[in-house]
C-alpha cells in the first residue's frame, strides 16, 4: 500500500505547472491490518521555472529549496514503480494523479495504472456526508490522526493513508 502526495507550482500541470514534491509512504501491514512499519519514499524536484508566491505561501518550498534539486525527470522511473504494483492511496487522487502523469509523459512513460486506487475525499465524503468540508486536515482530526507540517508531502501521505 502506497499513499502518495505531491506539491506542486500551481493548479494545472496543462499550463505548464510542475511537481516540485513527491512523497510516497510505504505502508507494511500486519496480517491484522494494522501497521507493521511505513516506509518513506521522498523527492525534491527543481522545476525549472521560478516557484510562483503563492504556491511558496502553501507549501514552504522555495526556489532556494530545489535550486540544486534534480528534475522530475531523474527519478520518474523509480516513482512509476513504485506506484506499479501497489494498492495507491491520496487526498483528492485526480489532482496528484494529472500531475504525476503529465510528468510521466515528459519522460515517455504512461499513468501505471496500479491494481487498486483509493481517493480518501471520496471516503470522508461517504463516511462523514454531514461534515461541511473533507480536507485532508479536517477528515484527519475527525478519525484522531495526526497531521503536523500540512501541505508537506510527506507529511501529508502519511496522514492521507493512516486515514
Amino acid at each position: 500500500m502506497i499513499a502518495f502526495d505531491t506539491e506542486t507550482t500551481g493548479l494545472y500541470p496543462e499550463e505548464g505547472h510542475r511537481i516540485i514534491e513527491f512523497a510516497g509512504i510505504e505502508f507494511r501491514l500486519n496480517p491484522d491490518g494494522s501497521i507493521r512499519e511505513t516506509i518513506p519514499h521522498h523527492y525534491l524536484f527543481n522545476p525549472e521555472m521560478p516557484i510562483p508566491k503563492e504556491a511558496t505561501e502553501v507549501s514552504g518550498i522555495r526556489d532556494e529549496d530545489v535550486a540544486r534539486a534534480p528534475t522530475f525527470s531523474q527519478h520518474a522511473r523509480q516513482i512509476h514503480q513504485l506506484l506499479s504494483n501497489a494498492l495507491t492511496i491520496a487526498h483528492n487522487y485526480p489532482f496528484d494523479q494529472r500531475f504525476l502523469s503529465y510528468e510521466f509523459a515528459r519522460v515517455g512513460l504512461h499513468w501505471p495504472f496500479p491494481p487498486a486506487e483509493v481517493d480518501t475525499v471520496d471516503l470522508s465524503r461517504a463516511f462523514f456526508p454531514e461534515a461541511r468540508s473533507h480536507k485532508l486536515g479536517e477528515l484527519a482530526a475527525r478519525l484522531e490522526v495526526s497531521l503536523v507540517g500540512a501541505h508537506r508531502a510527506t507529511n501529508d501521505a502519511e496522514a492521507c493513508g493512516r486515514c
